[in-house]
């Protein structure tokens, strides 16, 4: 009996209502109550509402790793429809289909129909605001790194990557999202990208080994830029005990969309612009500086020519995927790189470990154990008179040349170790003898 008059009372509050011009009681928005109140009353009430506490209040808020982000309508252009919205909320109970209609009616008396508002917002400034926040919550991975003033070395703690998701994050702020919810509360996830060098890795490296410096042409400019991109690609590299270092690996190939510009290259045995002209001069002050903090080379070429930024017998030339340049680290203990590019002074210095630090003194030198002397070769030359003789090519003498690295302990020599024994070419000698009128 009891269920049956409440179901007599339903019906008869919902057969009024549905005659009325006032929407079902029960029903509501997440902003406010809009039950009994006709469209107008509702339309009205809902603008009032939107105007005086959603407009001056953020309407998302966004949280991540401890900073946080507001968004406000007037950001994005948000504005609520409060017509479409009331004319939605009378539409409850008054279903064409009867049986829909009943089932709203009476949900509408037991627990209520909350319906969502109608915003609409300018999409392209939400997705630029949102592109903002994106930006600003995320943060890159960063190394663990050295950093040398003076013989101080100081170690830089690596930091953790964070990669927001942002399709994620659009699509939760978005304008389904913000019918649901006002304000919208919003936690940005993101992808932990851990670092690959850690303070761990770095704790042997307390230091300064040794360093070595070059001097290049800085008026060279695109020499220059070629050195200082090859530096910076062997610059804070880490090199644990018995790890074999590449110089091609680490600096990869000299092509214009890694940055490299065309300057003079040694190819067999001419000057000629080419992509990557100065690489050689960083993988032959590399080549010294491993020297000196008594480093294994392991494969090294000397160029068809010798080199005047470094002596005789101490370069080594490097080609991509031809001739590469490496060496071994043999100390007990973890080696670090650093470069440095001022002015045109190239300098790379090796850190290491207390305990590495030679108590002997290392120093390089090389002999020329023999000139080879240019080869003459005569061409004739119509263009000349018959008889002249005219040296188009002075040519170039060339050198067998001997290096050594060499150990010394109170001024006294204890080790003269034989590194390489190099032939530089000799060039030819071109002269042109005329045969012409």
């Amino acid at each position: 009996m009891a269920i049956l008059f409440t179901l007599t009372i339903l019906f008869s509050t919902g057969l009024a209502l549905l005659n009325s011009n006032r929407i079902f009681f029960g029903v509501s928005t997440p902003l406010i109550h809009v039950s009994s109140l006709t469209t107008t009353e509702a339309e009205a009430k809902l603008q009032t509402y939107f105007q005086e506490k959603i407009v001056p209040a953020p309407v998302i808020k966004i949280d991540c790793n401890n900073k946080t982000w507001s968004i406000t309508a007037d950001q994005i252009d948000l504005e609520l429809d409060s017509a479409a919205t009331a004319q939605k909320a009378f539409s409850i109970g008054r279903n064409s289909n009867i049986f829909k209609r009943i089932y709203e009616q009476i949900q509408c008396f037991s627990s209520g129909i909350i319906i969502e508002p109608e915003f609409r917002c300018n999409e392209t400034k939400l997705t630029a605001v949102l592109k903002k926040i994106h930006a600003q919550s995320g943060q890159d991975t960063e190394d663990a790194y050295c950093q040398l003033d003076g013989e101080k070395v100081t170690i830089i703690p690596e930091k953790i990557g964070q990669k927001p998701n942002f399709d994620k994050l659009m699509n939760d702020c978005s304008l389904d999202a913000l019918k649901k919810q006002l304000p919208l509360i919003v936690h940005l996830d993101v992808e932990i990208s851990p670092p690959q060098v850690t303070v761990d890795a770095l704790k042997q490296i307390d230091t300064l080994l040794t360093e070595y410096s070059s001097q290049f042409n800085a008026e060279n400019e695109n020499r220059s830029e070629n050195i200082r991109i090859a530096a910076k690609s062997i610059d804070k590299h880490c090199i644990v005990s018995g790890e074999i270092f590449s110089f091609n690996e680490h600096v990869g190939l000299r092509v214009a969309e890694a940055g490299f510009k065309e300057a003079p290259v040694l190819i067999n045995g001419k000057s000629v612009p080419d992509i990557g002209g100065g690489v050689c001069q960083v993988s032959s002050t590399l080549y010294n500086a491993i020297l000196l903090a008594d480093l294994k080379p392991m494969n090294r070429t000397p160029h068809f020519h010798p080199l005047g930024y470094v002596p005789f017998g101490l370069d080594a030339t490097v080609a991509d995927n031809l001739i590469d340049f490496t060496f071994q680290n043999i100390l007990p203990n973890s080696i670090y790189l650093l470069t440095k590019v001022t002015g045109n002074t190239l300098t790379i210095y090796i850190l290491g470990n207390h305990q590495s630090f030679s108590k002997e003194t290392i120093s390089l030198t090389s002999s020329i154990d023999k000139v080879i002397p240019p080869a003459v070769v005569e061409q004739t030359d119509p263009s000349l008179s018959k008889g002249a003789r005219f040296i188009a090519d002075p040519g170039q003498e060339g050198y067998v040349v001997s290096s050594y690295r060499i150990k010394s302990y109170q001024g006294q020599e204890v080790s003269r170790e034989l590194l390489y024994v190099d032939t530089y070419s000799a060039e030819d000698k071109i002269i042109r003898i005329g045969t012409g009128k």
